[in-house]
């Protein structure tokens, strides 16, 4: 978490299925598959993360990479407010 912003790094992040695939040249497969997880699920993705912030979420954002197995999720958050109510972009 930093100010606005929470980055979720995942490593090694392909299944046994995805790696056979990946080993057969299907590597364009795995990925658009894994493009479209996030965009399935972003909704509780965000829910969770506006649950476990307090604050929420204004942009969500996947990225995946084959080789090496690893991905990265931001969840850009509604700037902070202080407890005057007012916002700290302010």
């Amino acid at each position: 978490l930093n100010d606005d912003i929470v980055v979720c790094v995942l490593a090694d992040i392909l299944t046994s299925d995805e790696s056979r695939l990946v080993k057969f040249g299907s590597s364009q497969q795995v990925l658009d598959g894994r493009v479209a997880f996030p965009t399935d699920t972003e909704d509780r993705f965000t829910a969770v993360m506006e649950k476990l912030t307090r604050r929420r979420v204004v942009a969500f954002l996947s990225a995946n990479q084959i080789t090496p197995g690893c991905a990265c999720e931001l969840f850009f958050l509604e700037p902070a407010r202080d407890p005057s109510g007012f916002s700290a972009a302010s």
